[in-house]
């Protein structure tokens, strides 16, 4: 019986030992399929990367920030762009819209320096004349034509404005152009006055009034009658001047610049036929001066 037995409780342990042989193949049995499907997962998830067949998670991280490195790249590169595309107007030459008049004045000046070249046509209409004692000489067409004939082409050039020269001043576009237009002040003087003051570029000088008047009298009295003007008594006053200039927006250059404006001028003269008695000349004339610039 107790052999039995022990046969009996031999043969228990020996079947708790397969079991437990069984069991401890089963548990390694997953194992491996588990790590096999682990390499199948990560070779299917991320296939050709190079992730370490280790399963470093240090090659992952690598290729994380591989992947971010396009986007830093695409993010510093628009950023460059907006730099370029804000630097590539500075290059181009491209000039800012002067929009008050400190900045249209220097703008004016700055254009200034580039011309090379100047061609100006002056025309020039005498609209009063008149000389006391005399009358008024409205009706002698002769001197509006004397006058007239002082119209053509001039050797004059633009000169610097201040903005002290203008009284107000605007801007308008055409075309690749910028069209600015400036208000002159009112300038008076007498035989100091000389072309570009108050940015009047052209005008009648004192010398050049001297030689109208006296043909003036030649219109009246003949070849004989001279007329000689007293300048350090004599006046010339500017008024209503308008200066209107063209420049390209791109290349800050100036074509074209028109002054139109008013000359008053107030003449003591001196005639060969009344001797040292003085009579007063006032003459009115209009001008406009067409400068071609390159």
């Amino acid at each position: 019986m107790r052999k039995n037995l022990a046969k009996i409780i031999a043969l228990l342990m020996a079947l708790v030992l397969v079991f437990s042989f069984a069991a401890c193949g089963g548990d390694e049995e997953p194992t491996e399929t588990n790590t096999e499907n682990g390499t199948v997962t990560e070779d299917a998830a991320v296939p050709g990367d190079d992730t370490d067949a280790t399963g470093d998670t240090t090659a992952s991280e690598d290729t994380s920030d591989d992947a971010q490195t396009p986007s830093e790249t695409s993010a510093d590169g628009e950023s460059q762009d907006n730099a370029n595309q804000g630097g590539s107007t500075s290059t181009s030459g491209a000039v800012s819209k002067p929009t008050d008049k400190a900045a249209g004045v220097k703008l004016f000046n700055d254009a200034l320096a580039k011309v090379s070249s100047t061609t100006t046509y002056v025309d020039r209409k005498l609209t009063k004349q008149d000389l006391t004692l005399i009358g008024d000489l409205n009706s002698l067409g002769p001197v509006s034509d004397s006058f007239a004939k002082g119209s053509g082409n001039v050797n004059v050039k633009l000169s610097s404005l201040s903005a002290g020269d203008v009284s107000s001043y605007s801007i308008s576009e055409s075309g690749n152009n910028y069209v600015m237009t400036f208000k002159l002040n009112t300038v008076s003087g007498g035989q100091d006055l000389k072309h570009g003051k108050g940015g009047y570029m052209y005008f009648l000088t004192m010398d050049e009034v001297a030689t109208v008047v006296n043909q003036i009298g030649k219109q009246i009295g003949g070849d004989s009658f001279e007329v000689n003007i007293k300048k350090d008594k004599s006046t010339i006053q500017l008024q209503g001047g308008q200066l209107v200039v063209t420049v390209d927006k791109t290349t800050g250059k100036m074509s074209k610049a028109v002054l139109d404006f008013t000359e008053v001028i107030t003449g003591k003269c001196q005639t060969s036929l009344l001797g040292p008695m003085t009579v007063t000349a006032d003459l009115v004339g209009v001008g406009k001066v067409t400068f071609t610039l390159k």
